[in-house]
């Protein structure tokens, strides 16, 4: 399936400009803080209050076109949505306004489908690959997938759980305690959620249990974009509030999910 045809607009007729507007009021606020501040800034800078709301306000004016534009093309269409969102919030002094403002935005969207698509496959060759290297299962399944697939699969753990030491055995099952230093990043976390507004804080809570945007709506009585504006001023707030050295870890987590 193509990754390069875009929506019609005709559904959403204000998006181009309003789009637009925000990404040029989001370059004008940071050239500001440039010029006040006398310092440089990068896409690893902390937004502001004021970016921040402005993101969240672009965020949720691009929920309902990205998510017609991506679902219907990737099962985890959610995971490019927010992608999409945060790599527009890292490079969002990068558009250029003097041309239109969502072919930017899905050309941002279309190449995280296009990564998302590319690890999608690399996945499937391993795993053919490793289905190869240990045998067809009957009738030319891969092991697994039929009952006696599963015995013998049964049979095979057995077997090397058997021949494990007692002390190895010891060892896997064992939870390492968490050291003193993430206990405390852990609490620090714990209380920055808390400072968070009650709404968002429950959306927050629902999100770390693995819980879909779709889902947290409906659970919370909101809407998708309003759920997903919300997890984004509430990471950046947790982030911002652990730190630069949390703010380096997240832009490297995200770099690498990229590569």
């Amino acid at each position: 399936m193509s990754t390069h045809s875009m929506p019609s607009e005709e559904n959403h007729p204000n998006i181009e400009d309003e789009s637009a507007r925000i990404l040029r009021e989001l370059q004008y606020e940071r050239r500001e803080r440039r010029a006040q501040d006398g310092s440089e800034m990068n896409s690893k800078t902390p937004m502001n209050s004021k970016e921040a709301k402005l993101m969240a306000e672009l965020a949720q004016l691009l929920q309902q076109p990205l998510e017609e534009h991506l679902r219907v093309k990737h099962p985890c269409w959610e995971d490019i949505l927010e992608d999409t969102l945060l790599r527009i919030c890292e490079k969002f002094e990068q558009y250029d306004p003097t041309r239109r403002a969502m072919p930017w935005i899905y050309t941002i969207a279309n190449n995280l489908l296009k990564d998302r698509f590319r690890d999608d496959a690399r996945h499937e060759g391993r795993l053919r690959r490793r289905g190869k290297r240990e045998g067809p299962s009957a009738e030319g399944d891969p092991e697994g997938t039929d009952e006696a697939g599963r015995q013998r699969q049964a049979v095979r753990v057995d077997r090397d759980e058997r021949r494990e030491q007692p002390e190895d055995r010891e060892a896997r099952q064992m939870t390492p305690e968490p050291s003193l230093e993430v206990r405390e990043q852990l609490d620090k976390i714990n209380k920055l959620i808390e400072q968070l507004p009650e709404s968002d804080r429950q959306i927050f809570w629902l999100a770390i249990e693995k819980k879909s945007h779709k889902e947290i709506a409906k659970q919370l009585g909101k809407t998708v974009p309003a759920v997903t504006s919300s997890l984004f001023r509430s990471r950046e707030k947790v982030i911002d509030g652990m730190g630069e050295d949390m703010r380096e870890k997240v832009d490297q987590s995200r770099q690498s999910r990229h590569k």
